[in-house]
């Protein structure tokens, strides 16, 4: 991912490659809950899921065949992401912590390599690539850095 403080190099993951936990909001109390595979051993992404919050005890199980992803939302039970900000008039959101890092990474890097995968050449559905243009913009990384910060105090 990163081989200095100032450089990031794509490493070829996409949106999928974060879900294997939700960082949510609890629909009983509001607290943070956590949308995880039952079996931690399966990691598809359709495998059943578990929404669980250690405050309240709330629990509820997902057996599906479909999900939705791409959104400030998990992609089972449709619950607000807990990692969640506005900038300006945008939403910055994070499925998770390690999402949320990859993301710092790439904003705060001065200089973004994207080289072609070994297997599968150029691609054009990894999570960089595919992040929209005001995350991108170099103009706005202070303003992005300022509200990772206020969401990891979170």
């Amino acid at each position: 991912m990163m081989t200095d403080a100032n450089c990031f190099r794509d490493t070829h993951e996409s949106l999928y490659d974060f879900i294997e936990e939700y960082l949510v909001v609890c629909p009983q109390c509001s607290g943070c809950a956590r949308v995880a595979p039952l079996d931690r051993d399966r990691q598809n992404y359709l495998d059943p899921r578990r929404v669980t919050c250690q405050s309240c005890s709330y629990s509820k199980d997902w057996y599906g065949s479909s999900m939705g992803i791409g959104s400030a939302h998990d992609g089972y039970f449709n619950l607000p992401l807990w990692l969640q900000i506005a900038v300006g008039d945008r939403t910055l959101w994070f499925h998770n912590l390690r999402h949320l890092q990859y993301i710092e990474a790439f904003v705060s890097a001065t200089l973004r390599e994207r080289r072609a995968d070994n297997g599968t050449g150029w691609r054009n559905s990894t999570l960089i690539n595919r992040l929209p243009d005001w995350i991108k913009s170099a103009k706005n990384r202070k303003h992005i850095l300022k509200a990772i910060d206020r969401i990891k105090q979170k």
